[in-house]
């Protein structure tokens, strides 16, 4: 365990060009589930827990951990499986998402893939809107499930983050007085929760949003707009990706984009719940024109003023 902790730590100073580095684990039904490493703050033995009531029964209590009191929650009964039966002998994954630290109990810590985003698919069109797996991979011939930890987080404990009705106003004012037309905005991300929290900031403020569920899709849709239109912003004022999905990651979108001699001057705005420094970096490096923490939407909604303005200023 102490070497998958070292190479935890690593990975987490790491990031990758299209690839991704998957911690995984098992559940309480014998399955292998995957999350991205970069989440990852450390994988510690059970450490005990000062059990609490909650509404959801996923969540167990709170622990000590390192001088921070951090939630714990059981992940198998966040996904609808059984309850660790022995928690004394499993494990706890602390992660970050959103600026919120919380922790996993998972039934066994397996080891850490390095994986291209090609290699990883997105869920059927038909599967549920309720569906908590974000993305599949084929791993050493076995099917792995790929969580979409913000949606069970939403599940489990909710966090309501809305716009003020006085900065609605003030936004939608602002961005509609030099224009009688609705703009148009392209959102790229395999989280459905995160696709429909970016809609209700979009729509509160009086623009549209077009959606694709990953990189491959968003880029298809905006080379479509290129050939279609002299000038894409016609069609496409700016466009706000995540970072984490399948087949094409952000960071890679974002370099398309920038490289496309009739995409290049569209404005793109990262959004993610990844954490740390490097972010920073990777943004100049691929020449995106914002980093925006999710989910704050008064943030997200002064940015994309922002870029709206420098647009059409």
């Amino acid at each position: 365990m102490s070497e998958l902790l070292s190479i935890v730590d690593q990975k987490t100073q790491l990031a990758g060009k299209n690839r991704i580095d998957l911690l995984l684990f098992t559940l309480t039904n014998g399955h292998t589930y995957g999350i991205n490493v970069f989440k990852v703050q450390e994988v510690i033995t059970y450490p005990g827990t000062n059990e609490i009531k909650h509404d959801n029964s996923a969540v167990i209590g709170v622990s000590d951990i390192r001088g921070s009191l951090i939630t714990l929650l059981d992940l198998s009964v966040a996904i609808g499986l059984e309850p660790a039966s022995d928690r004394e002998k499993s494990f706890v994954i602390v992660t970050e998402y959103n600026n919120r630290v919380q922790g996993f109990i998972v039934s066994a810590v397996d080891r850490i893939v390095n994986m291209h985003w090609e290699e990883i698919s997105s869920p059927p069109e038909d599967m549920s809107s309720n569906s908590q797996i974000v993305a599949y991979a084929r791993i050493s011939e076995e099917l792995v499930d790929i969580l979409d930890v913000e949606k069970i987080l939403q599940d489990v404990l909710p966090v309501k983050n809305e716009i003020s009705e006085q900065t609605k106003t003030r936004i939608k004012n602002e961005i509609s007085e030099n224009t009688d037309s609705q703009y148009e905005a392209l959102i790229v991300d395999d989280s459905m929760v995160a696709r429909k929290q970016i809609t209700a900031v979009l729509s509160s403020i009086g623009i549209k949003s077009i959606i694709a569920k990953n990189g491959v899709e968003g880029l298809s849709l905006l080379e479509s707009y290129a050939e279609q239109y002299l000038d894409v912003q016609e069609k496409i004022l700016f466009i706000i990706t995540d970072v984490e999905m399948p087949e094409m990651d952000g960071y890679t979108l974002t370099k398309h984009v920038k490289s496309h001699p009739k995409l290049q001057h569209l404005p793109v705005i990262l959004h993610t719940s990844l954490s740390g420094g490097f972010n920073k970096e990777l943004v100049k490096s691929v020449k995106a024109d914002k980093f925006v923490s999710k989910f704050h939407p008064e943030i997200l909604a002064e940015e994309i003023l922002k870029v709206i303005q420098s647009v059409r200023g």
